[in-house]
């Protein structure tokens, strides 16, 4: 930051950590901001087809030219300072934002909150959307260690939005809380009324109540009601966010969904079971990563879906067969299959029209099948 001349200070921000939902929530505030006429600097992670897509400006893409020239600008600097991937995109991110002249940015945790890169912003609001288990190899295994991390992007007198309260983790917030010097604002204690929106999945009823009461919590940006159902009825629209429950066809229905974690799983699940009960059959295409802890994994799957298992196009996916064999272990059975293409083509020899598909469990899984989505 001080080699881009702290460009993190230049513009006023919201900050969202959490373990599900910081992305929707992120996006529901870029979008109802935008409607209000706002010029809106959005950094999520990870991005699904483009680079780029961690990085917009009203919903826009930075441009190519943009990445290639703060690279070359910043080359030696780059090296020198040993920068990881993340860090150097942050560094991007925050630069284009000042460069832009936003007047707000929404900025997304990557991972935790404690030493994230992202934490060198004092935001006007800090945002905890939830904690659940995952990332526990770099987090803590007990959701009162993954609460603690999280609670690191606290700051002296910057107000912090909780948006789900439970009795595990309430009490980490509050001790950190007193701790730093800050209140905290808790979403179940306000009362809004249920928006239409674009997101389609029904856990984004609590990424609403968690993005307005972010907007309740200051008074710098103030925001219609009309921009507020303008905005969640275009998050698409007017942010670009792809695969959160989203319905990709109709008959036969196809859903994709970038749940990953437990939490994530048992939410979409619960949506999912609820398609199934007017559908002939259910089939699934799953993926995961190495790092994923499987266990709790299998206890949301429906038990008479039709299951087919794939590695995501990355490093880090787990083989198709180690993901069968841990479905047996949790007696599911299953077709393990090459690449999500050889998964896709074996279903949709089987699909008819009142039949469903789900394909997801890793969010790398969704940009395979973006990716290949004109194929449908």
């Amino acid at each position: 930051m001080k080699t881009l001349g702290h460009p993190q200070n230049k513009f006023p921000s919201f900050h969202i950590a959490g373990t599900n939902g910081k992305g929707s929530t992120s996006h529901m505030l870029a979008s109802i901001l935008q409607a209000e006429g706002y010029k809106v600097g959005l950094y999520t992670s990870p991005h699904l087809l483009d680079f780029r897509e961690r990085i917009r400006i009203n919903g826009e893409l930075i441009s190519k030219k943009e990445v290639i020239d703060f690279i070359e600008q910043y080359q030696n600097q780059i090296s020198n300072i040993e920068l990881s991937f993340f860090e150097l995109t942050v560094g991007m991110a925050f630069s284009a934002f000042e460069k832009a002249q936003v007047d707000i940015a929404i900025i997304e945790v990557g991972m935790g909150g404690r030493l994230d890169s992202t934490n060198v912003i004092t935001p006007m609001v800090s945002v905890i959307t939830n904690i659940d288990l995952d990332h526990m190899e770099f987090l803590g295994n007990t959701r009162a260690a993954i609460a603690i991390e999280k609670a690191g992007i606290f700051k002296k007198n910057i107000p912090v939005v909780i948006g789900q309260k439970d009795k595990e983790t309430e009490k980490v917030f509050l001790r950190k809380a007193k701790e730093v010097g800050t209140e905290i604002i808790w979403t179940e204690n306000n009362n809004f009324p249920i928006y239409e929106m674009d997101l389609l999945g029904d856990y984004q009823i609590e990424n609403q109540r968690t993005a307005l009461t972010v907007l309740q919590s200051q008074n710098k940006f103030k925001c219609s009601d009309n921009s507020i159902k303008k905005g969640l009825k275009n998050v698409s629209k007017f942010t670009g966010i792809l695969g959160r429950w989203q319905i990709i066809n109709d008959s036969p229905f196809i859903v994709i969904d970038s749940a990953h974690n437990p939490h994530g799983m048992s939410s979409s699940m619960k949506q999912w079971r609820n398609i199934l009960a007017n559908k002939s059959r259910g089939f699934m295409i799953l993926g995961a990563v190495r790092e994923k802890n499987l266990n709790s994994f299998w206890d949301n799957i429906p038990k008479k879906c039709i299951l087919y298992f794939t590695k995501p196009s990355i490093q880090r996916g787990l083989p198709a067969h180690e993901l069968y064999l841990a479905a047996k272990e949790n007696n599911f059975s299953g077709t393990a299959c090459d690449s999500f293409s050889e998964a896709f083509q074996k279903v949709k020899t089987q699909l008819k029209i009142n039949d469903a598909l789900y394909i997801g469990g890793s969010t790398f899984l969704v940009a395979d099948v973006l990716k290949m989505r004109k194929k449908f």
